[in-house]
């Protein structure tokens, strides 16, 4: 089995210090490493392997990058999960720092997190554990058999 895992840095990050969310929003990198990871994944599906494809992402689904990275891979939210899949979000109460992490309660607001398998892959059942552990994201657990 082909295991991709992934995390590409946020088309957000800039090194600008005059440059602020939302307007320093640029995914050309981001979505350069999904074709290095194309190119991995692309042979692999002609020749019939079994792929996984995981990690921090960095991308909705709404996004152009997310349509060209998940091309002929099976989403495992969207074959086997429930609900919106959500694993980053804020935190809901003072500034995002370590001393807060503890304290304060998340928000989820998107799903960034992802597994996606070839065909032969099947998606089982996937799952989110978003409590309090020092990160901004979910755990993404999910469960697959291989034909």
């Amino acid at each position: 089995m082909l295991v991709v895992a992934a995390h590409p840095e946020s088309p957000y990050t800039s090194n600008r210090s005059d440059c602020r969310f939302p307007t320093c929003y640029d995914p050309s990198d981001r979505d350069a490493l999904f074709q290095r990871a194309r190119s991995l994944i692309d042979p692999a599906l002609e020749r019939g392997e079994h792929i996984l494809l995981v990690g921090d992402l960095n991308v909705t689904q709404w996004e152009p990058g997310y349509r060209d990275l998940a091309r002929n891979l099976q989403d495992a939210h969207r074959q086997a999960g429930w609900g919106l899949g959500v694993t980053w979000g804020i935190y809901s109460f003072g500034p995002h720092s370590s001393a807060n992490r503890q304290s304060n309660a998340i928000l989820q607001l998107l799903r960034i997190d992802y597994m996606f398998s070839s065909p032969q892959v099947t998606p089982l059942a996937t799952s989110t554990d978003c409590s309090q552990r020092g990160s901004d994201h979910c755990i993404l657990y999910g469960t697959s058999a291989v034909e």
